[in-house]
């Protein structure tokens, strides 16, 4: 349950009052005229069908003329408001408020005895819009109550043709003790310059939904997945940023968070990914084996992504793979910490004699053979020396020296250090997908709200949509 603060609480109206005495009459007279038949889903198939989850759970009818998603991605204007133009114009012209504006417009009938339990409204649409109530048949033993807390409840009376601005961020509940069904109009709107995308939607439209989404059924497959990659580095913290991206509600996670199809699960059996033939038949196998393909066709609103810590390591084998196979996925993020931190982490994971064998086969367990954390990074240090790897080679010669022989191992226990020698290896990734298409945290910054939102303005959302 979320609670208004108090400090914040007590400098916010829960109702404002805004305009008296609107001009309701043509709207009550066509709601008349339509009857019960009016509120009847099977009666308004010549509109768009749309849930609305609590009014639906809750019994209440509903004429719906304008939606958006959540988000605000997206604002439809149902046909039944271009038929109901008569009613409705009048009244915002009265109210001085742009159609434009309005996000959401609709009527909603509460049968005698309904009672909506004490809720708030959620979602990001909430903090961008104003909720506005207009009457249009109501009476004074209709109980509103509002408040910031379910303690502080204060009771409200809504009087026909006026209008009322309700702080929906506030709890609030509403019981019909009427003997006839109370119906409002109730409207959101956002203030001026705030950007809209708008869709006219014609009769025989379907539009699907989530709970914060609403997508055209003629927009299957326009998102084609995935949308990200978080790409490393092992032991610096992907497993928390991926699942920190997984907090938005748009997000769809895939079936594994580390899919590892691009370095050591690579189907070799499929044709080559360099042909369009091969591509095709690469991006399907992926998307059935590690993605939610259904639903992210289904749901182009939707993103969904992996987080393979190795990809990082795997150099031009991987950059290439995925540039075949995803050319859409143009958002890499790589979250890195001290080197000498992550390699200790690596080593204590892969030292662990805990778990199954097939665990300890994974990371790598016997490779080590009873070598001490300074002895494996003194070897892997000589080992570097050798190859000539130094701070400032470029990344082909790194990438063939180095990393090209990194795919062939089948285990964890190794490139210790090499996997620290960040720079050598983002150098690849920032040519082949530009540099602002590359974000890389640090464990510590991963810490700051201010970093948090670079990730979520990568991902395309404002701010405000953080989760924290």
């Amino acid at each position: 349950m979320q609670e208004l603060p108090e400090e914040v609480a007590k400098d916010m109206a829960m109702v404002v009052p805004v305009q008296e005495n609107i001009d309701i009459l043509l709207l009550q007279k066509r709601i008349l005229a339509g009857g019960r038949e009016l509120w009847d889903p099977a009666n308004q198939k010549d509109n768009v069908p749309v849930r609305r989850a609590g009014h639906d759970t809750w019994g209440i009818g509903k004429v719906v003329f304008i939606f958006c998603d959540d988000y605000l991605k997206n604002v439809f204007t149902f046909p039944w408001y271009h038929t109901w133009q008569k009613e409705l114009t009048p009244i915002f012209e009265q109210i001085n408020i742009p159609v434009n504006r309005i996000v959401r417009c609709i009527l909603a009938s509460m049968p005698p005895g309904a009672d909506i339990p004490v809720h708030h409204d959620t979602g990001s649409w909430v903090h961008f819009t104003h909720r506005m109530h207009i009457p249009v048949f109501t009476s004074p033993d209709i109980d509103f109550m509002v408040g910031p807390n379910d303690e502080k409840m204060q009771r409200y009376e809504f009087k026909q043709g006026n209008l009322y601005e309700l702080n929906n961020i506030s709890r609030h509940r509403v019981k019909n003790n009427w003997d006839q069904h109370r119906v409002h109009m109730i409207f959101d709107y956002v203030d001026e310059g705030f950007p809209l995308n708008r869709t006219d939607l014609k009769q025989g439209t379907v539009v699907w939904q989530t709970r914060r989404s609403v997508d055209l059924s003629t927009d299957y497959g326009k998102r084609v997945p995935p949308s990200f990659v978080v790409i490393g580095a092992q032991k610096a913290g992907t497993t928390s940023l991926y699942d920190y991206i997984l907090q938005h509600d748009l997000v769809w996670p895939a079936k594994r968070k580390e899919t590892h199809y691009f370095d050591w699960r690579w189907n070799k059996e499929l044709p080559d990914a360099s042909t369009p033939e091969g591509a095709k038949q690469h991006l399907r196998f992926f998307e059935d084996t590690y993605l939610e393909r259904k639903i992210l066709y289904r749901f182009p609103s939707l993103m969904s992504g992996e987080a393979t810590p190795s990809y990082m390591l795997g150099g031009k084998t991987v950059i290439n793979r995925m540039k075949q196979v995803i050319p859409h996925c143009r958002k890499i993020m790589a979250i890195v910490r001290n080197p000498v931190e992550r390699a200790y982490s690596h080593y204590s994971m892969t030292a662990d004699t805990a778990g199954s064998e097939k665990q300890l086969r994974n990371r790598g367990h016997h490779h080590l053979k009873g070598r001490s954390f300074e002895q494996i990074v003194d070897d892997e240090i000589e080992e570097l020396s050798k190859l000539g790897v130094h701070p400032d080679m470029d990344f082909e010669e790194f990438d063939e020296k180095v990393l090209s022989k990194l795919l062939e191992f089948d285990h964890g226990a190794h490139s210790f250090v090499a996997r620290g020698l960040y720079a050598l290896q983002l150098a690849g990734w920032i040519e082949a997908y530009g540099k602002d298409n590359v974000l890389l945290l640090t464990l510590d910054e991963f810490k700051t709200t201010e970093k948090l939102h670079v990730c979520t303005h990568l991902l395309g959302y404002h701010s405000q949509w953080l989760l924290t």
